[in-house]
């Protein structure tokens, strides 16, 4: 495994490998035009062996289970990453551009004296052979290409972003290691998980979500009554009305919230940030309803629709109400 150049940091909970660790296979591939060999991906955890050859029977990847002696926290996760780099020496490392991933990954560039490029969304390869970064910016309204100035480099993944394909190929090879953690800034005390659910944002086939654009609490009444026209709908939100209390946390979609993929995706009165676009990307027809034609919404949309939104709304129910739909 000494011929890698590309590493892939596995994203992992309760030792199971997460949808993200896919994403970045595919931002890797496009990278390396297609061919697995040299990309490795370090599978990190308390007991990875299982998910480290999931992923190379997935991928065709070859997989590094590296099992680490303390409980995982970001300074871990950033020891055990500058370890594998500092054996491997890669070219890139990739990170999911997630709430675990945002939480280490710049530090593991500072650790490694490394460039880091977050929110990444797409790779192009230059006339010269270079590889360059697409990443949104200024909230969304133009898009930058980044060229790192040293190497290695951070590269962090927009859950998403990039087209997961399944492999049917032979599955790459596994090696083990173990990771002696030293004493690290943080003291895992241990993890109480949400009682709140996403099921009902993962089963929906239509999603109506609300963002700050809708002006005020009590407009949500129209939107709930807005994804009610459609069957097997549900009610999602963007952070902000999350954080003000509009709506409780288990309705947030984007990177912090539920990342969700159903036929129709219906954004009102939302801005498009990368933290929502993260969350929603995988949606088959996404629709924007924003009263400013400039949203970065738009650029993510397949149906731009610029309006007043509750306005739409109550001429959209009187449309349907006529028996005009």
């Amino acid at each position: 495994m000494n011929d890698k150049t590309l590493l892939i940091m596995a994203e992992l909970e309760d030792n199971n490998l997460k949808p993200v660790t896919f994403d970045l296979v595919a931002a890797a591939l496009k990278m390396t035009g297609g061919a697995t060999r040299s990309i490795l991906m370090a599978v990190t955890g308390t007991s990875p062996d299982a998910a480290a050859s999931e992923a190379a029977s997935r991928t065709g990847i070859d997989v590094l289970a590296v099992t680490v002696t303390a409980s995982i926290t970001s300074d871990i996760r950033k020891q055990a990453a500058a370890f594998v780099a500092g054996e491997f020496a890669p070219s890139y490392i990739l990170c999911p551009h997630s709430a675990e991933g945002t939480d280490y990954a710049p530090a593991l560039a500072v650790r490694l004296n490394a460039a880091c490029i977050s929110a990444v969304s797409g790779v192009v390869i230059d006339v010269d052979g270079n590889l360059l970064f697409s990443r949104s910016i200024c909230g969304g309204q133009f898009n930058a290409l980044i060229k790192p100035a040293t190497s290695p480099a951070v590269i962090m993944i927009q859950p998403g972003a990039f087209q997961v394909q399944a492999y049917e190929g032979t599955a790459g090879a596994v090696e083990t290691t173990t990771f002696e953690a030293g004493p690290g800034a943080l003291r895992m005390n241990g993890v109480e998980k949400s009682r709140e659910t996403s099921s009902e944002l993962d089963k929906a086939k239509v999603i109506v979500s609300a963002g700050r654009g809708i002006g005020e609490p009590g407009n949500l009444d129209a939107i709930r009554r807005f994804a009610a026209l459609f069957p097997g709908s549900a009610v999602g939100g963007s952070r902000p009305l999350i954080d003000m209390g509009w709506l409780e946390y288990r309705h947030q979609v984007g990177i912090t919230g539920a990342t969700v993929s159903p036929s129709v995706y219906i954004a009102c009165g939302i801005s498009g940030s990368t933290q929502h676009i993260a969350g929603m990307n995988g949606s088959g027809y996404v629709i924007a309803i924003n009263s400013d034609p400039n949203a970065a919404i738009f650029n993510y949309s397949d149906l731009c629709i610029v309006d007043d939104i509750m306005g739409f709304i109550e001429a959209f129910e009187d449309f349907i109400k006529n028996g005009e739909g």
